[in-house]
C-alpha cells in the first residue's frame, strides 16, 4: 500500500506535515523503540501509532477503553480504506471469525480491542498464532485511574506483552502527572520505556472559576454570555439528569449522559452532538473520552473533578479548532461533601469488606468449606437488610468489583442477556427441527445449536437477545415471543437476569478469609484519591496563572502566563442586564399572567413557588433593579408566548411517574425510552391531563401503537393523580 511515513501522511491522511512531537513517535516505533507519548488533546496521537501500523507486514493491536472509540477510528479508517477491525462485545462469534480470517489474509492492519478481550482464551490463542507486529495502548491513564478498581483487566495487559514477541509498545495518554506515569510504567511492565512529552500549554483556553453558593444562577449566565456547542459536566449520573430538566424548563436544549443509560441511546445522543444536531451536553465523565469534535466553545464543570488530569483531559475537549474557547467550573463547599461521598462509594470500609464476604454467601445460604457455581442475584433491598442502613447502587457495585478483582466471584452486568439451555437431548432436538414447519422456529434453534455446540445442551449459556436478533435480522420481539414458546413446550429453560446485582462465585468459603490484599489496596487508593482533591482545591483558590497552574503541575516551568484566565484578567462576566433580562422573559412564559411582585419574589428566592423553574436564580438582583427592569420591559410582555413547561410540584412528580412506567416498557420491548414515547408528549400529557382515551388519542405523538403499551397505564396513574 504505502511504504513510508511521508506518503501515508499525504496520501492516506491528507496531511502535508506532521504536528509537533508526531514524527520522534514514529519513528520511535518503526525501529522499535517501547514508549509513553503524553500529548495534550487533540494533537493527533492517533496518527502516530496508525502509520508504523500500516507501514508494517502484519497487523498490530489497539486496546482503548471505550466501545464508542474503537468503533469511530475503525469507521473513520474504513472510509479511506478498509484495513481496521474492532471486537468487542457488540459483534457475534461469526464476525469475529470472518475477523481472524481477513487477518490471516493480511487485510487488517490494525485491530481495536478493550482490555477484557485479554481475558478471552481463543482470542489469546490466534493471537500466539499470528504474531502481532505492534501493541498499542490508547487511554494508558485508566491502566492507574480503572485497573485497581472497576477495570481489573487493565491488569493483565502485562502479562500479556510478556508473552507475545512485539517489535514495540507504545501507550498514549493525554494528561498523566508523575504517579500516573510510574503506574503506567510499573502495570505495564516497561521499565526501560522512552517518555515523549510535546507539551500542555493551551493558548487559546479562556480558564474561570467561580465560587457560588447558587450555582444554577451563575450557570444560567455563562450560558448567556457563550457560545454554543458545549458541554457541561457533572458529578454524578441523578444530577445529570435533574440539571437537563432544569436547563431544557428554560430553553437551552440538551441531552444527558451518563453510564447508566441504554447504550443504544447514548450512541445516538453522541451522534446527534458529533454532527451538531445537538449543542448542548449534559454528562458525567463518561462523556467525552475519543470524541473528536473540534468546535467545543467552552466545556464547564458545575461540580469539580476528582483531580486535576481529569480536569486537564475533560477542558481540552474545548478549541481543537484553534480558536479562542472558554472553561468554566462552578465551586462551593457542597463540592467537598460530595466528594467525600463518592471517594466513599469507591473505596468502601474495612468493616463492610468483611460483611460484604458474608453476606455473598449468605445470601445463597452458603455454609464454611461449602461452594455454588450457580448464577446468583440479589437485590438493592435485600443487601441494605443486611448491612442494617441505606446503601447506593455505586457502593454495591465498588463492593462486587472489588471481590471480582481478587478472583472471589464474576459479576454478571444486569442486561438483555438472558441465560437459556436445551432441556431436550441432541438427538430430539435433531427430531424437532426436522419435523417443524415453522420456518423462524427452524432458524432460532439451528442458530443455537451452531452458536454454543454440545455446551448449551449440559448448562445455562449466555445470550445476548439484541446480537441475537440483528445476526438472524428477525424482530425482537418474535424472538422473545418464540424463546417463551419454547421454553413453554419444555424445549429449553430461560433463565432471565432480573435482579439488580448478579454473581458467580469462584471460591469456597472460608471460616477465616484473608481478605488483607483488598483492605490494603482500598486503603492505599483511596489515601491517593483524598490528596488528588486537595491538589485541585489548591488550585481552585490560588491566584496565580489558571494555566501556568497547571503545566507546572504536569512538571513543565518557565511557562508565559495566559493572560485570558480570570487571574490573569481579573474580571467577571459581563453584560448582567442582559441574564436579569432573560430571567424576565423565561418567568413571563411559563406563566404570562403572573404579576410584577410575584417575578420578584420567585426571582429573588422568597415565593413559594419554589419549584418555579427561575425560582431564586436572580438573587444577585435588588429589588429596586428588577422592577425597573420589569418596566422597561412591559411593551414586549405582550408579546411573550406561553410554553409549555412543568414547574409545579405535584405535575413533576407525575412527570417522574410516567417516565418510570416508559422505562419499564422500553426494557420489556428492548426498545429506546425515547422510541416508545418521547419527554415532549410525555411533558403534554402531565399539562393536559387526559381522563380517558380519547383525550389521550387527541395528543400530538400519542398513537394507538403507544397506547397498546401503555396507554391504560397512564390513564391509572393520571385518574389516582386527580384522585388525591
Amino acid at each position: 500500500m504505502y511504504n513510508d511515513k511521508y506518503s501515508i501522511l499525504k496520501n492516506f491522511f491528507g496531511y502535508s506535515s506532521f504536528k509537533d512531537g508526531q514524527e520522534e513517535i514514529i519513528d520511535n516505533i518503526l525501529h522499535g523503540n517501547s514508549i509513553l507519548a503524553i500529548l495534550p488533546t487533540g494533537a493527533g496521537k492517533s496518527l502516530t501509532y496508525q502509520i508504523p501500523a500500516i507501514i508494517s507486514n502484519n497487523f498490530s493491536i489497539v486496546i482503548t477503553p471505550l466501545i464508542s472509540i474503537m468503533q469511530d477510528q475503525v469507521e473513520k479508517l474504513n472510509s479511506i480504506s478498509n484495513i481496521s477491525a474492532f471486537i468487542n462485545s457488540s459483534i457475534s462469534y461469526e464476525e469475529i471469525n470472518l475477523i481472524y480470517n481477513r487477518i490471516l489474509n493480511g487485510e487488517i492492519k490494525l485491530l481495536y480491542i478493550s482490555p477484557e478481550r485479554l481475558e478471552n482464551k481463543n482470542f489469546l490463542s490466534f493471537v500466539n498464532r499470528t504474531n502481532p507486529d505492534y501493541l498499542f495502548i490508547d487511554e494508558a491513564h485508566c491502566v492507574s485511574q480503572w485497573g485497581n478498581s472497576f477495570r481489573p483487566s487493565y491488569l493483565k495487559i502485562k502479562n500479556f506483552i510478556q508473552n507475545i514477541n512485539f517489535k514495540a509498545i507504545a501507550a498514549f495518554t493525554a494528561t498523566a502527572a508523575d504517579n500516573v506515569v510510574n503506574d503506567i510504567i510499573k502495570y505495564l511492565g516497561l521499565e526501560s520505556v522512552k517518555i515523549i512529552k510535546t507539551g500542555f500549554y493551551r493558548e487559546n483556553l479562556s480558564i474561570h472559576i467561580f465560587k457560588e453558593s447558587n450555582k444554577k444562577e451563575k450557570l444560567i449566565e455563562i450560558l448567556n454570555n457563550v457560545e454554543f456547542p458545549g458541554i457541561i459536566y457533572v458529578s454524578t449520573r441523578k444530577l445529570a439528569e435533574s440539571l437537563s430538566f432544569f436547563l431544557n424548563q428554560l430553553g437551552f436544549e440538551n441531552e444527558f449522559y451518563h453510564a447508566g443509560m441504554n447504550s443504544k441511546i447514548r450512541k445516538r445522543i453522541q451522534q446527534q452532538f458529533l454532527l451538531g444536531k445537538l449543542n448542548l451536553m449534559v454528562a458525567t465523565n463518561a462523556f467525552g473520552m475519543g470524541i473528536d469534535k473540534k468546535d467545543i466553545r467552552f466545556v464547564i464543570h458545575y461540580n469539580p473533578p476528582s483531580n486535576f488530569e481529569a480536569f486537564y483531559q475533560e477542558i481540552g475537549r474545548a478549541g481543537r479548532d484553534g480558536k479562542i474557547s472558554y472553561a468554566y467550573l462552578l465551586y462551593n463547599s457542597e463540592d467537598d461533601k460530595l466528594n467525600e461521598f463518592l471517594i466513599d462509594s469507591n473505596y468502601p470500609e474495612e468493616n463492610a469488606i468483611y460483611k460484604f464476604y458474608d453476606f455473598i454467601f449468605d445470601n445463597a445460604n452458603i455454609g464454611i468449606n461449602s461452594f455454588s457455581n450457580k448464577l446468583l442475584s440479589f437485590s438493592l433491598k435485600n443487601i441494605q437488610q443486611y448491612f442494617h442502613r441505606e446503601i447506593t447502587d455505586n457502593y454495591v457495585e465498588m463492593l462486587l468489583l472489588w471481590f471480582e478483582k481478587y478472583s472471589y466471584l464474576i459479576k454478571i452486568n444486569k442486561s438483555n442477556d438472558i441465560f437459556i439451555k436445551f432441556t431436550l437431548t441432541p438427538d430430539e432436538l435433531k427430531k424437532v427441527i426436522k419435523e417443524t414447519q415453522d420456518e423462524i422456529k427452524k432458524i432460532i434453534l439451528s442458530n443455537l445449536v451452531s452458536f454454543y455446540n454440545y455446551s448449551i445442551f449440559n448448562e445455562f449459556v449466555n445470550l445476548n437477545v439484541n446480537k441475537f436478533c440483528t445476526l438472524l435480522n428477525i424482530d425482537d420481539n418474535m424472538i422473545i415471543e418464540y424463546l417463551n414458546k419454547l421454553e413453554n413446550s419444555s424445549i429449553l429453560e430461560i433463565n432471565k437476569i432480573t435482579n439488580d446485582f448478579n454473581y458467580i462465585l469462584l471460591k469456597s468459603r472460608e471460616r477465616e478469609p484473608n481478605l488483607y490484599p483488598i483492605i490494603k489496596n482500598v486503603r492505599e487508593l483511596r489515601q491517593r484519591a483524598n490528596e488528588n482533591y486537595q491538589k485541585f482545591k489548591e488550585f481552585i483558590y490560588t491566584s496565580n496563572c489558571r494555566m501556568e497552574t497547571i503545566v507546572n503541575f504536569f512538571g513543565e516551568r518557565n511557562i508565559t502566563k495566559c493572560g485570558i484566565c480570570d487571574n490573569c484578567m481579573n474580571k467577571n462576566l459581563g453584560d448582567n442586564l442582559k441574564y436579569l433580562k432573560f430571567l424576565i422573559h423565561k418567568t413571563i412564559e411559563i406563566e404570562p399572567t403572573i404579576n410584577d411582585t410575584e417575578i420578584v419574589k420567585i426571582l429573588k428566592g422568597y415565593s413559594e413557588n419554589i419549584f418555579f423553574p427561575t425560582f431564586s436564580l436572580g438573587q444577585s438582583y435588588s429589588e429596586e433593579i428588577i422592577l425597573d427592569t420589569l418596566k422597561s420591559l412591559s411593551d414586549k410582555r405582550q408579546n411573550i408566548i406561553k410554553k409549555n413547561i412543568i414547574y409545579k410540584k405535584e405535575d413533576i412528580q407525575l412527570y417522574e411517574k410516567l417516565k418510570e412506567v416508559r422505562a419499564k416498557v422500553a426494557e420489556k420491548y428492548l426498545q429506546e425510552e425515547n422510541k416508545i414515547c418521547n419527554d415532549k408528549v410525555l411533558i403534554d400529557i402531565v399539562l393536559k391531563k387526559p381522563r380517558n382515551i380519547f383525550e389521550l388519542l387527541s395528543i400530538k405523538g400519542f398513537d394507538k401503537n403507544k397506547f397498546n403499551k401503555f396507554g391504560e397505564e397512564i390513564l391509572n396513574i393520571i385518574n389516582n393523580y386527580n384522585c388525591n
